[in-house]
């Protein structure tokens, strides 16, 4: 393989306990909170030995998923929340997004500053040559525990008895998933790549060899250039990226007329 550029980067994987939810939650009598898309492609059957769904509860409407987020701190091994959780009304298959059949809710968990590395390599001078692409997901022992501790809190969450009129059963992971093994062996076949995209072209010293832009934002290497995004960013911050991504423009905005005056 022929390594134009390599940058090591942190990716993100969400893992979802999904659950089917119970008669209690007639999609016709709250149209506005409707819980079942009409996205589904496929049928899931429900584990034998559970309720049988009420045919009303399907839906041929589409609706707007909303989702709830909250972060929290699940290994102690950090200062700051460790991980997110977020709570969908509807039922989907992370890796596809295809909708379920049954009206159902979504409880996904993700770490917020994971410490596992993965690497994109340009592998050919062709602009449109896609690059190789290697996540590296829960390379890390301490991923690894915050993973499968964030699935446990979420189905925690999901089993609590404040849902219980709300719940049949869990569709995902299942009942038969119990240790965090298996839940790490369930992240590692359904988790998916997920929100705040970033860290591709981190800011650092120059004795970073990794570090492809410096403290101004500026490509190292070319005249003219700077990179002011999410990607500079070196580790991920504990929450959502949408306010530290407008500090890095407004930083970078100054430094830009600063150096023009």
């Amino acid at each position: 393989m022929n390594k134009l550029f390599c940058t090591s980067t942190v990716f993100l994987l969400a893992a979802t306990v999904v659950l089917v939810a119970g008669p209690a939650l007639d999609a016709k009598a709250e149209p506005q909170l409707e819980l079942r898309p009409a996205l589904a492609s496929k049928h899931l059957d429900a584990p034998a030995g559970t309720k049988a769904l009420d045919p009303a509860m399907r839906s041929d409407k589409a609706c707007v998923i909303m989702t709830i987020a909250c972060n929290t701190t699940v290994t102690g091994v950090l200062d700051t929340t460790d991980c997110q959780f977020f709570f969908a009304h509807g039922s989907f298959d992370a890796d596809s997004r295809e909708f379920h059949r049954e009206p159902g809710m979504t409880i996904g968990a993700y770490q917020c500053r994971p410490e596992s590395r993965g690497s994109i390599h340009i592998k050919s001078a062709d602009p449109l040559a896609p690059p190789a692409i290697t996540p590296n997901f829960l390379a890390d022992a301490i991923d690894q525990a915050a993973l499968a501790g964030g699935l446990n809190i979420a189905r925690r969450v999901g089993e609590a008895d404040a849902l219980a009129k709300y719940r049949d059963f869990e569709m995902y992971p299942g009942k038969d998933c119990r240790t965090d093994d298996e839940l790490l062996d369930y992240a590692r076949q359904t988790g998916s790549t997920t929100y705040h995209v970033m860290g591709t072209c981190k800011m650092g010293p120059d004795s970073d060899p990794l570090a492809v832009v410096d403290d101004r934002l500026r490509v190292r290497g070319l005249d003219g250039l700077r990179v002011v995004d999410a990607s500079v960013m070196p580790t991920m911050p504990s929450g959502n990226i949408n306010a530290p991504v407008i500090m890095v423009a407004e930083k970078g905005a100054d430094m830009i007329l600063a150096d023009r005056a």
